[in-house]
């Protein structure tokens, strides 16, 4: 007997979540862990406040917001979020459109960029457009010199950079991170002292929009001619400016100035050591009562010009300078004397005339 066969029941499966209709949004806003990390710590309370509302509005698709609601949502003038969106315009967090409506009104429109795509834009330069990225790594090859590209590709490169970044909360740009490469292969900075100029630039003088790359490359320049190629060096050049200012009691405004660097670098290399430089600057403060940079360059020409720049040398100079000025004393008094004497020697009418008459009166008072 043949077995019919069963037909199968077709089984149909939903899947449905459920959500409570409390009136409550309890969905999430993401805020990507780098902007934490990078951009948290720099931002003042109402630039963090009014970025993270304006996230959390730009993943409401259903609704139109504008400045005037996050102001009162924030409490804060419509202004002030408009500045907050231009602080995060400069930092490219953020693209701002502006368009007139009839002539007067002016309506903005903010683009989130997103920390991720700004970050892979800066390490891998990728062009976005519109709504599609495209790589352009092939274009930047072609531009950059494969010196430069080595340099870049190296793990202790790419180490360095992700340091970096950490230390002064910010992320480098594809661009600056090519300008580093191209100091590094033409006037040979090392990863410390280029970690110590983004330093003076980023914390100590608080320079971060575009003007912060050309600072950095002056500054890499400097200690470049002044020799300057590790901290130690640039701690012991730092001090002998000071001792140098201090010795001869000058404006120490003057410790910053190109006029010092520039002295430093002529000099340093050619007088014996920097205590001896030192004191030739104390000697040359106790020559005059205005010294200057100038003063002590024209000293050391002068010493130079017949003497060695060593403590010896210097030693001599003294010596014979001070013989020099004694020979000079006894000379001016010969001189003052044989002048004096020279005078009554050869006496004129009128003084004559005058000792004459003195010597009446005298003979006219003894007879009184």
């Amino acid at each position: 007997m043949a077995r019919a066969k069963v037909k199968q029941k077709e089984v149909k499966m939903t899947f449905r979540k459920k959500n409570l209709d409390l009136g409550i949004d309890l969905g999430e806003t993401n805020l990507e862990n780098l902007f934490i990390d990078l951009y948290m710590k720099q931002a003042n309370e109402v630039q963090l406040k009014v970025y993270i509302l304006g996230l959390y509005f730009s993943e409401k698709k259903d609704t139109v917001y504008d400045i005037y609601t996050i102001a009162e949502k924030l409490s804060i003038k419509p202004n002030e979020v408009l500045d907050a969106f231009k602080y995060w315009s400069s930092k490219g967090l953020i693209t701002i459109s502006e368009r007139k409506i009839n002539g007067y009104d002016t309506s903005y429109k903010f683009i989130y960029n997103g920390t991720k795509n700004l970050y892979l834009k800066s390490v891998l330069n990728i062009e976005m457009e519109s709504n599609k990225s495209s790589l352009n790594v092939e274009a930047a090859r072609e531009k950059t010199p494969q010196v430069e590209l080595r340099i870049l590709r190296d793990r202790e490169c790419i180490d360095f950079f992700n340091e970096l970044e950490a230390m002064i909360s910010a992320p480098v740009t594809q661009h600056d991170r090519e300008k580093i490469a191209k100091i590094i292969s033409t006037i040979g900075s090392s990863y410390e002292m280029i970690k110590e100029a983004y330093k003076i630039t980023y914390i100590d003088k608080q320079i971060r929009d575009s003007n912060a790359i050309r600072y950095i490359e002056s500054i890499l320049s400097n200690w470049s001619r002044e020799k300057i190629n590790t901290k130690q060096e640039l701690i012991e050049n730092f001090k002998i400016k000071k001792e140098l200012i201090n010795s001869l009691g000058i404006n120490s405004n003057l410790i910053k100035t190109s006029a010092l660097s520039s002295f430093l670098i002529k000099w340093r290399p050619l007088v014996e050591s920097d205590s001896l430089l030192i004191t030739i600057a104390r000697y040359s403060a106790k020559k005059s009562n205005s010294p200057t940079i100038d003063r002590l360059e024209g000293l050391l020409n002068k010493i130079s010009e017949n003497y060695p720049l060593s403590s010896e040398g210097f030693k001599r100079y003294i010596e014979d300078d001070k013989n020099r000025r004694e020979q000079r004393a006894i000379n001016k008094q010969t001189i003052d004397k044989h002048r004096v004497n020279k005078d009554y020697e050869n006496p004129d009418k009128e003084e004559t005339d005058f000792l004459l008459k003195q010597l009446e009166l005298m003979r006219r008072s003894e007879y009184e």
